[in-house]
């Protein structure tokens, strides 16, 4: 009988309209507003566990807002904060210069 019950409740639209949330109330999005100059805002994230390659199983992904221009860094999992910032240093803030916005997850 329990079991009738909650495939009736699930099946059931009156039900699933009055049914009580539970999770907290979803926040709306906030759009990134369109830099001025290319690499003013850059996004970052990594693709991980691929397949070894020359020693590395990671990308670093790097993404200007404005232009939508990639960088690819090839890097290991074992890569840390601090050799995050260096790598981000090397290939991003010695050609392009400093970010406003860095956004990263």
């Amino acid at each position: 009988m329990s079991r009738d019950v909650k495939r009736f409740v699930i099946s059931c639209d009156i039900c699933q309209k009055v049914k009580l949330k539970r999770h907290a109330p979803i926040g709306l999005l906030q759009p990134i507003p369109i830099p001025e100059r290319p690499y003013e805002v850059v996004t970052i994230d990594f693709i991980m566990e691929l397949p070894l390659s020359n020693g590395f199983n990671c990308i670093l992904v790097i993404i200007d807002k404005l232009t939508k221009f990639v960088t690819l860094i090839p890097t290991t999992t074992g890569v840390n904060e601090e050799q995050t910032a260096e790598i981000f240093f090397a290939h991003i803030v010695s050609k392009y210069g400093l970010p406003r916005q860095i956004i990263m997850d």
